[in-house]
């Protein structure tokens, strides 16, 4: 997996009073509550296609790189036993995708799970069956399809499992135009959020507009695309 620089003051700037990490969102559940997908890997985490959007219930954009063998991969907050998985892909109705479904146990030891294609007749999720399989992490390697050698995944569905987004009512957008492998930030929150000064206002560029709010105490947090470290944080006021 592709490591990142650390975060510069251009990229942080006009961003945050509080940093969350989401890539390392998500404690252990107890075992009678809903299965949650707890992290999100990937060999190549794109600033526009990037791995999250493959959760987020929109069929129309994914997670998009180019070549043979790249993976993306999800780790669940506990074991559970697993025989199937849904997947889209980009023009699904028009291309034949090549991959592998791997699993594991403790994302050391990988078991092949299931090697195929899909249909090549839908966009829409489409559920690949195999042996039944105890798994708590699931990964996608691509071999491209019968058109070129991009892997894009629009969206996955594991056994029903939700990712443990920090913030329901956080504000997700595409982010900015950068460099390929810098960090980003792809979304943000607020308590309180007015409609006249979003919380996404302070990481526009445009130091006219931003994020305002009264009383001591308010926040405004910040999510990045992955784990990565930093060691400043710019901020306009």
């Amino acid at each position: 997996m592709a490591s990142l620089p650390l975060m510069t003051a251009e990229h942080a700037s006009r961003a945050t009073v509080a940093m969350l990490l989401l890539a390392t969102t998500g404690a252990a559940r107890a075992a009678d509550e809903d299965l949650t997908i707890v992290r999100v890997t990937a060999s190549q985490n794109p600033r526009v296609h990037h791995m999250l959007l493959t959760l987020d219930d929109d069929i129309s954009r994914g997670w998009s790189v180019q070549g043979d063998g790249h993976w993306i991969c999800y780790e669940l907050d506990r074991p559970t036993r697993l025989e199937q998985i849904s997947l889209a892909w980009a023009a699904g109705d028009e291309r034949v995708y090549r991959f592998d479904v791997l699993t594991s146990l403790d994302g050391q030891e990988w078991t092949t799970s299931f090697t195929g294609v899909s249909s090549g007749t839908t966009s829409d999720l489409e559920t690949h069956a195999f042996e039944p399989v105890d798994t708590r992490f699931v990964k996608i390697v691509g071999h491209g399809s019968d058109k070129n050698q991009w892997v894009n995944l629009m969206e996955i569905k594991i056994d029903g499992a939700r990712y443990a987004w920090p913030d329901p009512e956080m504000d997700r957008f595409d982010p900015p135009e950068g460099e390929a492998g810098e960090p980003f930030i792809y979304a943000v929150s607020a308590r309180p959020s007015p409609r006249d000064t979003l919380p996404h206002n302070a990481i526009d560029g445009n130091a006219a507009t931003g994020w305002s709010a009264q009383e001591n105490g308010q926040w405004l947090t910040a999510y990045l695309s992955e784990v990565t470290e930093i060691e400043s944080v710019a901020i306009t006021w």
